[in-house]
């Protein structure tokens, strides 16, 4: 049980009860990706994104990371060039998805 005297009110939007959850999230500029490796289709719930895996210039493939399609817009002309060398080779979307599921399994 717990008294009245207690419970405490309702703080609305206090930013700094969660001060240190404060992540600032680094958008990749064109000057830093060297290429970008590989997409995937992340699904959380109902929802789904796009994501692309790119490389930093001058790091090796173990700093690959995952982007959102939408942290890449100041970079179209790479993810043009990265979707038509998919299409070229004949790989769909969803193919490459299996691929990169499958390259996964096979790591683990």
């Amino acid at each position: 049980m717990i008294h009245v005297d207690e419970i405490k009110s309702f703080i609305g939007e206090d930013r700094t009860l969660f001060s240190k959850r404060n992540k600032k999230t680094h958008i990749p500029l064109e000057d830093e990706i060297e290429k970008v490796v590989n997409k995937r289709c992340r699904t959380y719930g109902t929802g789904s994104r796009i994501e692309y895996l790119i490389r930093y210039k001058n790091s090796s493939e173990d700093n690959d990371m995952w982007v959102p399609k939408h942290y890449l817009d100041e970079v179209p002309q790479l993810i043009k060039e990265f979707d038509d060398k998919l299409s070229s080779e004949g790989v769909r979307n969803e193919d490459n998805f299996k691929i990169h599921n499958k390259r996964l399994q096979t790591i683990a």
